[in-house]
């Protein structure tokens, strides 16, 4: 009789199906509450800075803009990402959808903060080359740049929180996208003011506002778009991970020397996890494959239900490599004995 394996505590990422349905739920929730307040504000601003003649108001509006499309974004990506399980074309599921999303809304954020720095900088060369300064922006300006950031941070610290609770890449892109809105409408706030209290050139205040606004959304898009890159391209996870990969293999009763461990991010929630064991050579094929299996089950109970799992078994006693593998992989066995290394 086989002695029972030493139980490792749940990964904090590791989900049931029911857990992964109330995430999706909560997701939803979240996604409506950010849609909304990104509806609102766009043809808000947008009035207030042609009424109000502000560039960097505008250019604030136009990055709201942005958000409805991130929005729209996120919605479609994240109904897809939700489909349970996988099927015939998506055999490791949809979780990748949901990264998909977060690209696209970064690299959206990357060009607007472009265009939004390009023409600014037309407007101070216009000054420099032609005298032609910028009007006065209208008090209106002010008051909707200054509601704007504070709607704007109600609605991070809550989008924020619930991308942590669902471990959901998207939403935290539109909360990243949220602070940077934060930071852009502070910007416009501090080029309204300086453009109202000093007279004259002090109107450049707001191309150089409007500036600011444009680097900080490059920036955020630049956050959102490391990591969605890193997983889309099946960058490996870190080294923590691995380590406790390897901790959970070593409490399976027969199962050692868990090595080439190759395991990546295959959505928001879901691991992917290859690795190769060692077990006695001597037992039956049967005894081997009840090792391997209850190795992927314990893999599948601490990183979540979702968990894709392949476990290559090698014999580790009595086992020699073949004179061909040796002269092939010598790195990999022992060049006198043929014995395989420890841990590789």
């Amino acid at each position: 009789m086989r002695e029972e394996r030493e139980v490792v505590p749940p990964h904090d990422r590791a989900v049931t199906e029911q857990e992964i349905e109330a995430n999706e739920r909560e997701k939803t929730r979240a996604y409506a509450f950010s849609s909304l307040v990104n509806f609102l504000l766009p043809p808000i601003k947008l009035f207030a800075g042609i009424t109000g003649h502000s560039a960097a108001l505008i250019a604030d509006a136009i990055n709201s803009l942005l958000d409805i499309c991130a929005n729209i974004i996120t919605y479609i990506f994240l109904h897809i990402s939700a489909k349970p399980k996988e099927d015939d074309e998506h055999i490791y599921g949809h979780g990748k959808y949901e990264i998909v999303g977060s690209l696209l809304i970064a690299l959206s954020m990357l060009v607007t903060g472009v265009l939004i720095v390009f023409g600014s900088c037309r407007t101070l060369y216009a000054f420099f080359r032609e005298g032609v300064l910028p009007k006065e922006p209208e008090v209106i300006a002010l008051w909707v740049a200054v509601g704007t950031v504070v709607m704007k941070l109600v609605t991070y610290y809550y989008t924020e929180r619930k991308a942590k609770e669902t471990h959901s890449d998207a939403l935290h892109a539109q909360a990243m996208d949220h602070i940077s809105d934060v930071f852009s409408a502070s910007a416009v706030v501090i080029g309204v003011l300086g453009a109202r209290l000093i007279p004259g050139e002090g109107t450049l205040f707001e191309p150089l506002a409007a500036i600011i606004v444009g680097g900080l959304i490059i920036r955020s898009g630049i956050g959102v778009y490391r990591p969605a890159i890193l997983k889309l391209t099946d960058s490996t996870v870190d080294t923590e991970t691995v380590e406790e990969i390897r901790s959970v293999v070593r409490t399976i009763p027969g199962a050692t020397s868990p090595h080439h461990i190759m395991a990546r991010m295959i959505g928001s929630e879901t691991l992917s996890i290859e690795l190769d064991i060692r077990a006695d050579g001597l037992l039956t094929l049967y005894e081997a494959h009840d090792i391997a299996s209850e190795t992927e089950q314990a893999l599948m109970d601490h990183f979540g239900a979702r968990t894709h799992v392949v476990v290559h078994m090698e014999p580790s006693h009595p086992y020699r490599h073949t004179r061909d593998f040796m002269q092939r992989r010598p790195e990999l066995c022992d060049p006198d004995s043929g014995e395989p290394l420890p841990d590789r």
